[in-house]
């Protein structure tokens, strides 16, 4: 992340906060109003015919509370930690067409990574012995080749194994997304 902070990321930053508004109609304002920060910027009114009423109203609240700075304040002491925003040309693409997309992607460490090849695991909460086998084996014969892992955050049985795997081989490399900030419990 930069020493500063520019308002776009701020405004980003903020709109992480809003739980009650869904990504495709977040984007949808965005577009009509021009850019994140003339969407943020907007009035209530004009917020409500955007995104409904109860979202404008959540806008407001997150607008007026201090948690963005608090953020802020972290940011700019954790300089290897910084976040993609929905319009950042890394954004994983398919991430937003599977609906799983968070409005910022925190990272930690090189963001080039993006760049590679990435590897998407995913896998049952509840997976039988031969499924978590196959995900220790996929993981450890990856991790020997540096991939990059992609995870939802969710936590399966199945992504953990993978995970432990490829983390027991020293050279690889693994960027690990998670639907919130790395200060945050999902």
């Amino acid at each position: 992340m930069p020493s500063m902070i520019s308002y776009e990321d701020e405004c980003w930053l903020k709109l992480s906060l809003v739980k009650s508004l869904d990504v495709p109609t977040l984007l949808a304002a965005i577009r009509k109003t021009g850019s994140v920060e003339e969407f943020l910027d907007s009035r209530l009114s004009a917020l409500s015919t955007l995104v409904g009423l109860e979202a404008a109203r959540e806008i407001q609240e997150v607008k007026a509370s201090d948690e963005v700075e608090q953020w802020k304040a972290w940011l700019l002491d954790n300089q290897e930690v910084g976040f993609l925003t929905l319009t950042h040309p890394l954004y994983p693409r398919l991430m937003i067409e599977a609906g799983m997309a968070p409005v910022v992607l925190w990272y930690r460490g090189d963001l080039e990574q993006l760049r590679k090849p990435i590897l998407t695991i995913a896998g049952s909460s509840h997976p039988d012995a031969e499924s978590l086998y196959n995900a220790d084996m996929f993981g450890e014969a990856l991790g020997r080749q540096s991939k990059v892992l992609l995870s939802t955050g969710f936590g399966s049985e199945t992504e953990v194994a993978f995970a432990s795997a490829l983390l027991r081989q020293s050279q690889s490399s693994m960027l690990v997304w998670m639907p919130c900030g790395l200060d945050r419990v999902w």
